[in-house]
């Protein structure tokens, strides 16, 4: 199984960032199974775009994302997470155990049995088929309502994004419109971002 681990103590900043995962138990995980691209959840818990639904779960303060071979080597780079495990390794070993063809929820059941996991929390957006058969295999499955996997508080300065109307294209480079010589005029093309 391909994994990439990162120190214990990239661990412990994220617990003391994020206070809100202190509170699950240890047969407890926080799950997300959709595109980053379009679920603001999803995104902020990984940082890093991907048009296709991928798994993301977190369990014991560890971030975990199962990522097909197609952007597995993308996440490693770039995620935000301290996990990135191979889809098609969890296929193969399905295939082996006799689960062919092995769909989402064999692959959960499998990613959670060897954690020991049997508590799930997920988004009030999750698949209502994904968590009827996840409650099928004794999984109980809590929803909670949005902002997922985190408090509402102000983002964090790697979590903050540029402010588009701050930002504006003077001569040969962005700058911020405060640092410009002058405010725009009518003959000054400003672009945002």
């Amino acid at each position: 199984m391909t994994e990439t681990k990162n120190s214990r103590s990239k661990t412990r900043a994220i617990a003391k960032r994020d206070p809100g995962t202190a509170k699950l138990r240890n047969d407890q995980a926080l799950l997300m199974v959709t595109a980053s691209e379009g679920d603001a959840n999803m995104l902020y818990a990984v940082s890093f775009f991907v048009p296709d639904p991928f798994i993301f779960f977190q369990h014991r303060k560890i971030k975990f994302v199962v990522m097909s071979d197609l952007e597995i080597d993308r996440a490693k780079k770039q995620a935000d997470v301290d996990r990135v495990l191979s889809l098609s390794a969890y296929q193969r070993r399905l295939r082996k155990l006799g689960k062919a063809p092995a769909g989402m929820i064999d692959i959960l059941d499998l990613l959670f049995r060897e954690r020991g996991i049997r508590a799930l929390i997920v988004p009030a957006n999750f698949s209502a088929l994904l968590t009827d058969q996840l409650r099928a295999k004794g999984y109980s499955v809590q929803i909670k309502r949005d902002p997922f996997g985190r408090s509402a508080r102000p983002k964090t300065a790697s979590k903050s994004r540029r402010s588009p109307s701050r930002y504006g294209w003077r001569g040969s480079a962005w700058k911020p419109v405060s640092a410009c010589s002058s405010a725009p005029g009518p003959s000054a093309t400003v672009i945002f971002i």
